[in-house]
């Protein structure tokens, strides 16, 4: 016999070690990447949960059990310690309606200096999404996003409309709710230097056009 033991392997040790595997089969092996992420997750790896939650809303953003399941699995995860992707919670929630869970998600995302997440945060307040409508503070976060630079490793998060041209349209939304037509015309013709053949660009470019006109 050895003077050492080989030490058993943990529950924690098996999971990670599934989890790994799983990774390892990404865009590989679709069908051997959610068994072992499911297996992981029966060991409780968190990181798995995380993985499996991001597949679903990645891969069956309109299966309505599918979303849920993916809530449900970030929601444990976080409940054991894993960090967690604010867009990603945001968006689950916002894919059910359940806009008063979704914006502080994004919120918190939209402070700790993320692009789509303040541009979302914008939206809300804007819209009166699970919030009180405000429009100076969408004006704020709107302003934020447009400053951003796309981040290429947001997948599916990742629109450069989101970041420029969008933003652009809903300030020059906001500025006019508020009375503040110069601004608004301002920012038409910022989206405009990016999209001129845009129908909502020239809609407002003509609007705006009347008013020197009356």
């Amino acid at each position: 016999m050895g003077l050492f033991r080989r030490k058993k392997p943990t529950k924690e040790d098996e999971g990670w070690k599934y989890y790994k595997m799983a990774l390892d089969e990404k865009g590989r092996n679709t069908r051997l990447e959610l068994e072992y992420t499911q297996k992981a997750i029966e060991l409780g790896e968190r990181h798995a949960m995380c993985h499996l939650a991001s597949y679903y809303l990645d891969h069956c953003p309109t299966d309505k059990e599918k979303v849920r399941e993916a809530t449900e699995l970030m929601a444990q995860a976080e409940s054991m310690g894993a960090l967690l992707d604010c867009r990603r919670l945001g968006y689950a929630y916002a894919l059910q309606g359940l806009y008063d869970k979704s914006f502080p998600r994004y919120l918190k995302g939209a402070e700790e200096g993320d692009s789509f997440c303040q541009f979302c945060t914008g939206l809300y307040y804007k819209n009166g999404q699970g919030v009180e409508q405000d429009y100076a503070k969408a004006i704020y976060w709107y302003e934020m996003a447009r400053t951003m630079t796309p981040d290429p490793t947001g997948g599916g998060f990742c629109r450069p409309d989101c970041y420029g041209f969008i933003p652009d349209l809903q300030l020059c939304m906001c500025h006019f709710k508020l009375g503040e037509l110069q601004k608004a015309e301002h920012y038409n013709q910022l989206a405009e230097q990016l999209k001129p053949e845009d129908q909502t660009v020239l809609h407002n470019k003509t609007y705006f056009e009347s008013l020197r006109t009356t």
